[in-house]
């Protein structure tokens, strides 16, 4: 039980506090783009950008909802730091299963409703250019994920309510021996706890919220566009997003079409007419 008189942990007190968590959000993007970095096939840059840009709208959200849950469940013998760790830990484990299911449902019904017409028919997925229409199918699929954080933070702030009784006193007691030190507690409740489920919960989200189709991202260039084989056999570049494919035939040759085996079709065709001008001849 907290003494009379003792400071309290506080999310929002003090510069210390909004370095503390400025610097938990460069890490969790950071992770994201280490993801990028080692995923196959690669996501071009705008692809990529457009997928954690829904993120880190939904990272906002989940953060500030979780400082105003905390300091309403907190009361003269709660804990403000524990209780936000409590429900960042219910929010990266239980809660990204309810986000999963409420934004997997939303998707399928729309797909039911509108088909394959739909901005939500292939998440991840943001069309072809101009980039005012990509960015158009961004911002449904984005207010479809923020649908399903609000409506996973109800489910959590309600359940964190009824078994407040019981959570209370568990995270006095967790959080029990640094206490007496606030920055302290800020600082394992802010960075060390969530480091690794910051960075697990933005994966597992990054895992439905980027386009589930490998051949839209096999072979992409840095700024997005693809790199395409010519008819001469030189990569080439196509910035709409369209890939064409030549197929070069395995003797070199193209007919004067660009097909292949023109030549040797001509070739055939005359040695034919020849032997039957032998055959008839007397």
């Amino acid at each position: 039980m907290r003494e009379l008189g003792e400071k309290d942990c506080e999310l929002l007190g003090g510069i210390f506090a909004y370095l503390i968590q400025a610097f938990l959000g460069v890490c969790a993007v950071l992770s994201l783009v280490y993801k990028r970095h080692v995923e196959r096939p690669q996501r071009t840059w705008f692809i990529w950008g457009c997928d954690v840009g829904k993120q880190l709208f939904g990272g906002f959200f989940v953060h500030f909802a979780n400082i105003f849950v905390s300091s309403l469940l907190e009361d003269d013998e709660g804990d403000q730091c524990a209780w936000y760790f409590i429900n960042f830990f219910v929010d990266c484990t239980f809660g990204v299963c309810v986000v999963y299911l409420i934004h997997g449902a939303i998707c399928n019904l729309a797909k039911r409703q509108w088909g394959s017409q739909t901005a939500l028919a292939e998440i991840g997925k943001y069309g072809e250019p101009p980039r005012s229409k990509q960015m158009k199918v961004w911002a449904v699929q984005l207010v479809v994920y923020l649908f399903s954080l609000v409506m996973n933070k109800v489910i959590v702030a309600s359940l964190l309510y009824s078994t407040s009784s019981i959570m209370e006193p568990f995270g006095n007691w967790l959080f029990g021996p640094l206490q007496p030190n606030p920055q302290a507690e800020l600082v394992v409740v802010m960075v060390l706890c969530p480091w690794l489920l910051t960075t697990l919960q933005f994966w597992l989200f990054d895992m439905f919220l980027k386009s589930p189709d490998k051949d839209d991202q096999d072979g992409e260039g840095l700024l997005g566009s693809k790199e395409v084989l010519g008819p001469d056999g030189r990569q080439s570049s196509d910035d709409d997003g369209v890939r064409t494919t030549y197929e070069a035939p395995s003797d070199g040759t193209f007919d004067s079409e660009g097909g292949e085996g023109g030549g040797e079709g001509e070739g055939e065709g005359e040695g034919d007419e020849a032997s039957l001008r032998r055959a008839d001849s007397p």
